[in-house]
């Protein structure tokens, strides 16, 4: 059975996209988004839950997040997921 690496995050961005540029001139965005589920207890009462994803793009991309992304806005973001501990 064949496998692929793929993860699809659509949430709000948690802060203003940073610009770094690698050794060889490759641009990096760093930036977080935000994610949210509600859970309804036994009692009724609803919670929400958010959970916290950091992405990292690269070269073109990493610019034109850089250039049109803010703090906030609605993002979909897709490609290959990396666990760290």
């Amino acid at each position: 059975m064949a496998s692929r690496n793929l993860g699809i995050v659509m949430g709000h961005v948690g802060h203003t996209p940073h610009l770094e540029y690698t050794r060889n001139q490759t641009g990096v965005a760093r930036f977080s988004v935000a994610t949210d589920w509600r859970v309804k207890h036994p009692d009724g009462q609803i919670e929400t839950k958010t959970e916290w994803h950091n992405c990292i793009a690269f070269g073109k991309t990493a610019e034109l997040i850089c250039e049109y992304v803010q703090r906030g806005n609605l993002i979909y973001v897709e490609g290959p997921m990396h666990t760290r501990s």
